[in-house]
């Protein structure tokens, strides 16, 4: 560049690893030696994918979901071979893992990430034909402590074996 000139350029910071990042950019002006540095900061994304009550299963975006093993603490499994209605996944759909009303301890996922911002996504159909009617299976939703979802009804919101996503924004 000639004295006085100036140019303009975009940087995208994409962390690869979980949590909070840093980074910094150098820019040579001359052959002084003369630099300008800037510090860039980002979060990568924490990217939980369980399959609750399941295995480990691949989608056809290559992204990995994994065994709920070591994730709760408490509950029973079922597992259909029906199909489930409005999703390209079924097989993530397919099992479930669930607790009775008498379960002394409540059923409770954990999942280890740094304090921010989050995107929760909880992914949910009724495959149980006992709770197939509306009203038959009831249950509330915390996230850290905050009710989520209150005497949520899958069959009521969604229908029986059809596939429902619930999305929530969160900070741990």
């Amino acid at each position: 560049l000639s004295p006085g000139q100036t140019i303009q350029f975009s940087v995208a910071f994409a962390p690869t690893g979980a949590g909070y990042r840093t980074a910094s950019i150098k820019c040579h002006f001359d052959s002084n030696a003369a630099q300008a540095v800037v510090s860039v900061s980002g979060v990568g994304e924490y990217a939980y994918r369980v399959n609750a009550g399941g295995g480990d299963y691949t989608d056809a975006q290559g992204r990995r979901w994994v065994s709920d093993a070591g994730f709760y603490n408490v509950g029973s499994l079922y597992s259909t071979t029906a199909g489930i209605a409005e999703t390209t996944m079924e097989p993530l759909y397919q099992t479930e893992r669930w607790d009775g009303a008498d379960t002394p301890e409540e059923m409770e996922y954990v999942f280890a990430v740094e304090p921010g911002a989050y995107a929760v996504r909880l992914h949910f159909a009724e495959i149980f034909p006992g709770n197939s009617a509306i009203g038959s299976r009831q249950f509330d939703v915390r996230i850290n402590g905050q009710l989520a979802l209150d005497d949520y009804d899958i069959v009521g919101d969604a229908g029986f074996q059809r596939a429902v996503v619930k999305e929530f924004f969160v900070e741990a």
